[in-house]
């Protein structure tokens, strides 16, 4: 049975429209994500509630699905709210932004996260969610080769793909893909650059640990005189001989 471990997926609380007038949320706070088995409108439905238990919206329903099977199977989620709430104009209404944390049994997560990739081509509303766990592991996965691979297969990515010129939407789409690779080379640099600090730094702090000696405090002179005791020189022998006379 593998470990409990966690998982963040950064996305938002909707229909906190409906909600605000009742239920406040600030930034920090931790809400709850319960399965709501009474909405009408979606069977996978998951409520979100602030500290007070108040409901100030809903998980979104590309997440919902996923989010119930989790909570039914094993695991428990819960939201940060990581900003102050939004419209985007695109019929939504209010959203907070909020980190879910799912924690649960790790080889379950690990085949959760799975199942949403494995599923992308029949769900692209999942892509932002799968990207932004991409980036997670490459910040915090990858090691110095790993980061040697990726830097090498993404330049040769920018190279094939970049359009010589723009003409048509083709080409549009194309310099767009490839305007994407260059942010995540940038990226992916950065993320080289911290890792080789780091790991830097810890080097050094390992080789100061070995090298560092105990030395003593240098004694004074009066301890010098209690710690080495007195011992009179002998007589001169060449005076041994001498008779003292009356």
């Amino acid at each position: 049975m593998g470990e409990e471990c966690e998982v963040f997926i950064k996305s938002s609380v909707r229909g906190y429209h409906a909600y605000f007038v009742d239920a406040s949320v600030t930034i920090g706070e931790v809400l709850a994500c319960e399965r709501e088995h009474d909405n009408a409108h979606d069977k996978y439905a998951i409520a979100v509630k602030n500290e007070d238990q108040l409901l100030v919206g809903h998980v979104p329903r590309e997440l919902s699905k996923i989010f119930s099977r989790f909570l039914a199977d094993y695991g428990n989620i819960e939201a940060e709210c990581i900003g102050v709430r939004y419209n985007k104009g695109e019929g939504k209404g209010l959203e907070i932004p909020v980190d879910y944390r799912l924690t649960g049994n790790s080889n379950y997560l690990e085949k959760l996260t799975a199942i949403m990739f494995d599923h992308l081509d029949d769900n692209p509303q999942w892509c932002a969610v799968a990207l932004d766990y991409v980036l997670d592991v490459v910040e915090c996965n990858a090691d110095e080769n790993e980061y040697c691979r990726m830097l090498r297969f993404t330049k040769q990515y920018i190279k094939d793909v970049e359009p010589t010129q723009v003409e048509d939407d083709k080409d549009i789409t194309l310099k767009l893909q490839s305007d994407i690779m260059k942010a995540f080379l940038t990226y992916t640099e950065y993320c080289e650059t911290v890792y080789l600090k780091t790991l830097n730094e810890d080097e050094n702090c390992s080789s100061c640990d070995e090298d560092e000696v105990f030395r003593p405090p240098k004694e004074t002179k009066q301890e010098e005189d209690i710690k080495t005791p007195y011992i009179p020189e002998p007589f001169p022998e060449h005076l041994c001989s001498i008779q003292l006379n009356d």
